[in-house]
């Protein structure tokens, strides 16, 4: 593979020291999917690593209420991973949307540490923390997007998330992306930031077939990466399910009986009639599965709990467990792999939640998918084959996501399903980071290559 100037500042007592890792871009252990991402990306690192000294940056400031429990699962899976704030300007979490005068702030700060990054001067702390890493990691999902929606606000908000790759260029750390789908941008600003931070990666892995035509088609610079663009599953399809003494008095309050699980959220922005016309036709589901006879019992399962308003699917669930009384909200704070172990016992899930999906798919439980924002769960049901058991959020119509379900609860069904999440697991744990971090490579090097550099 071949990748642009792996030279770092690194600071370092000796060539016995550490690799070390700079990831950022966590979201928050509220949301499963996000927690079951960073998981993942820091035990590919560690595979690769067994010794590497890892960091792991926050989206959110040190004086947001959320940071405190933003890391819970994650630390419990990786215990000596160490945790941090942002680095960057960050709007506050909590209370819905933010006050002009938070917002005027945040985006005069974040726009101020991208242009003294540009003039040589980048935030302090963001630097000494570049300088200690061999290697910096954007956390992959669906983080690096400019909806072109309130100008500049989303385009800002993207700066934000890939300062940190802006500032490893200037101080010349590789950096990577893993597991991302990027995108939409639709501003040109946004997509000429994009395109650099692409075009600049010493790696970035895609994870469905639309980040690829996004790379070649709209960014124009997939020739140029060569093999360091690199497409690869989900890799929360790596993610080990986990059964707990928590789990099992879940599973025990639903008494030995057969279970489908719904899995709701919101709309991405506030849009109460699209979100009553969805929690109708999940209800709808739920009520004909359990006349059918295909279920006894329907759990409703806010994956995410925050920490904003608009990811709480609290909200969501509980409007839909109101519509019958043979629904049941379980609301237990799971981890990742937890929930991926409910699935599991599961005769079916229907989702919003993208990793509801995926979790689901990775333990052979049969799914609908409902997609309700960028093309990530298109694009994940066509690389398991399964192109025809996903719905648009405004498209989504019970009966006949029912139908797709029956059909892919045969033995056949679900066979496949667990041939491709196989397929799937054994493509995340292939993807090649050894030539990120060269071993011959020594700390001291480093160090005299960059102060040489600088003379």
């Amino acid at each position: 593979m071949t990748a642009p100037s792996t030279t770092s500042s690194l600071t370092a007592t000796g060539p016995s020291s550490r690799p070390a890792a700079l990831v950022v871009n966590h979201w928050h252990d509220d949301n499963k999917g996000d927690s079951a991402i960073t998981t993942v990306t820091l035990s590919l690192l560690r595979r690769q690593w067994p010794d590497l000294d890892i960091a792991l940056a926050s989206m959110l400031a040190a004086d947001d209420a959320a940071l405190g429990r933003s890391f819970r699962h994650v630390a419990a899976r990786i215990p000596d991973v160490r945790t941090r704030p942002s680095f960057v300007a960050a709007l506050p979490s909590g209370g819905g949307r933010p006050s002009i005068t938070a917002t005027i702030s945040w985006a005069a700060r974040v726009a101020g540490a991208a242009a003294a990054t540009a003039a040589g001067r980048p935030p302090a702390a963001l630097a000494a923390a570049v300088d200690s890493a061999d290697l910096v990691v954007l956390v992959g999902g669906s983080n690096l997007f400019d909806t072109g929606r309130r100008p500049p606000l989303s385009t800002l908000r993207l700066l934000q998330c890939v300062l940190p790759a802006l500032v490893a260029r200037r101080r010349r750390t590789p950096y990577v992306l893993i597991g991302h789908t990027l995108g939409p941008v639709r501003s040109r600003a946004g997509r000429a930031l994009l395109r650099s931070v692409v075009r600049h990666a010493a790696l970035v892995v895609a994870r469905e077939s639309h980040t690829m035509e996004l790379v070649r088609d709209e960014l124009g610079v997939a020739d140029e990466l060569g093999d360091r663009l690199q497409l690869a599953p989900d890799v929360a399809f790596a993610l080990d399910a986990e059964s707990s003494a928590r789990l099992e008095s879940v599973i025990a309050t639903l008494r030995g009986s057969r279970f489908a699980v719904l899995v709701p959220r919101s709309y991405h922005h506030p849009d109460p009639a699209r979100d009553e016309r969805l929690v109708a036709e999940m209800s709808d589901l739920g009520r004909a599965a359990l006349d059918a006879g295909l279920v006894d019992r329907i759990v409703v399962f806010p994956q995410c709990l925050g920490p904003t308003v608009i990811e709480d699917d609290r909200i969501s669930a509980a409007r839909i467990a109101a519509n019958d009384p043979r629904f049941t909200v379980v609301d237990e704070d799971l981890s990742p792999g937890e929930v991926a172990e409910l699935y599991r016992h599961a005769s079916f899930v229907v989702a919003v939640r993208l990793h509801a999906v995926i979790l689901a798919l990775s333990v052979g439980t049969p799914v609908h998918g409902i997609e309700y924002f960028t093309n990530k769960t298109r694009g994940v049901f066509a690389a398991v084959g399964l192109d025809d058991h996903w719905s648009e959020f405004d498209r989504f119509d019970a009966a006949v996501a029912l139908a797709r379900i029956k059909d892919l609860s045969t033995p056949e069904g679900r066979e496949h399903i667990r041939e491709r999440a196989a397929q799937m697991r054994a493509g995340v744990l292939s993807i090649d980071l050894a030539a990120l971090i060269p071993a011959t490579v020594s700390a001291v090097a480093k160090v005299t290559t960059t102060q040489g550099s600088t003379a």
